[in-house]
Formats: structure tokens, C-alpha cells, sequence
């Protein structure tokens, strides 16, 4: 009887060992619940707080009526500069530019008037091409009344009794230019007259480049005449006027 009294008591301690196993092993407030929500807690401590996204700015795309156009510089080639002939359509000009640039292009040369010999009256009056009467577009050019080309002979033979005008030249265009266009302002000016502007530059008929005007006064000598017709304001910006053409 002693054998199987101990063999129930072992019995017994088995099953109360497995129902205290089991009530462990679901209890929520256990060890293994506190470690995990020990993590759960420094996991959260760790992640930054939440935020809404920021709004991404927007651009509104360069358009105008001739369309919107790619800036991107593709393949640059060794010729950066291109000569155009002027229009007056504000398309042509874009898609023109726009090609250019897309090739590497930083540079636009205009194809405009030439500069032109003219003859003058006995008055100083600048003829037309054909020297038969005076041209009406450079017959508005003069100040003290005289002819802008009388008025500067005059004022060359002030510097030197021995100076003066042995041809005459004439040049057309849209653009205005600067007080940089000058060398000698004391024979070259800008002119304006009743609205219409003219820019009068003066150069030795030997084709010599002074270093400065002192030879104006210091002796006598032929002058060539550049009588320049011109626009009040520039009506095409960043671009130069050159070539060849009538004036």
C-alpha cells in the first residue's frame, strides 16, 4: 500500500506543476508581457514624432503665344555665333533663337544696312544715292542751323584751321547706342532733332587709329564724316546691327 500511496502523490504533483506552468505562460501581467511591453516602449520613445508632408511648391511654365521653349543645351558646338536677317514676326524670332540656343548659340549677329559714301551739296546737305537732291531721311540732321555735316566741319577747323570733312558717309538703324560711341566728343555727338535722333562720328581719311585727340588740334588734316541715323530706344535688344545693305 505504501508504493501506491507514493505513486498518487507524484501524481498529484505533476498535475499542479502543469496548471501552474499553463497559468503562467497566459498570465498578461507576467514576466514575458512586461518585457515585451518594456519594448514596445522604448520602440515608441525612439521613433520621431509623426508630421504631415510639406507642401510641394509648384512653377507656373514660361509660355507666351508662340509656345514654350526648351533652354536645355544639348551638344554645344565650336560656332557660338549665327548671323539673321531681321524680321518683324515675334514667332520667327523665338523659334529662330531657340534653335540656336539649343546648338550652344550665345550669339546673334543681325544682317542690317551698310554704311553708304555720299556726296553733299554746297551746303553740307547729304544727297541721296543716285547725287541728284538732298535725302529727306539725313536732310532732318542740323544744329545751329547748318547741316549736321557743315556743323562739323566747323567744329573741326575750331580745333585746327587746317581740318576738314573730305567725304561723307551715311548709316541706318534701329538701334541706340551709348555715350561709349564716342572718342573725341568734341566733334562727335548725339543729335536730336524734332524726335529723330542721328549720331555724327568723325575718323581720319588715312585710316589711322589715334590713341587719343590730340592730333585734332596739333595739325590739319582730312576727316571722313559718319552721319548715323537711329531709333530713340532699342527695339531689339541683345542683338548687333551689321552687314551689308542700303543705307
Amino acid at each position: 500500500m505504501r508504493w501506491l500511496t507514493a505513486l498518487l502523490g507524484v501524481a498529484i504533483l505533476a498535475a499542479v506543476a502543469a496548471v501552474v506552468i499553463v497559468l503562467r505562460s497566459g498570465d498578461p501581467g507576467g514576466p514575458a508581457a512586461d518585457r515585451s511591453q518594456a519594448a514596445s516602449a522604448t520602440s515608441s520613445a525612439a521613433a520621431p514624432p509623426s508630421s504631415s508632408p510639406s507642401p510641394t511648391p509648384t512653377s507656373t511654365p514660361f509660355t507666351d503665344p508662340c509656345g514654350t521653349f526648351d533652354t536645355a543645351m544639348r551638344a554645344p558646338y565650336a560656332v557660338t555665333g549665327y548671323w539673321l536677317i531681321p524680321t518683324a514676326d515675334h514667332c520667327t524670332w523665338r523659334s529662330q533663337l531657340a534653335a540656336i540656343h539649343g546648338v550652344g548659340g550665345d550669339t546673334v549677329i543681325r544682317i542690317g544696312w551698310g554704311l553708304q559714301a555720299r556726296a553733299t551739296d554746297e551746303d553740307g546737305r547729304i544727297l541721296d544715292s543716285g547725287g541728284e537732291a538732298a535725302d529727306p531721311r539725313y536732310e532732318r540732321c542740323r544744329e545751329d542751323g547748318l547741316s549736321c555735316v557743315a556743323a562739323a566741319e566747323r567744329d573741326l577747323r575750331a580745333l585746327n584751321p587746317g581740318n576738314r570733312v573730305s567725304w561723307t558717309f551715311v548709316y541706318r538703324t534701329d538701334e541706340a547706342f551709348g555715350p561709349k560711341l564716342f572718342r573725341c566728343p568734341e566733334v562727335e555727338k548725339k543729335i536730336e532733332v524734332d524726335g529723330r535722333v542721328f549720331y555724327r562720328i568723325v575718323a581720319p581719311e588715312d585710316g589711322s587709329d589715334d590713341g587719343d585727340c590730340t592730333n585734332l588740334s596739333a595739325r590739319g588734316r582730312g576727316y571722313h564724316v559718319i552721319l548715323v541715323a537711329a531709333a530713340r530706344q532699342t527695339a531689339s535688344p541683345n542683338c548687333s546691327t551689321w552687314g551689308t545693305g542700303s543705307a
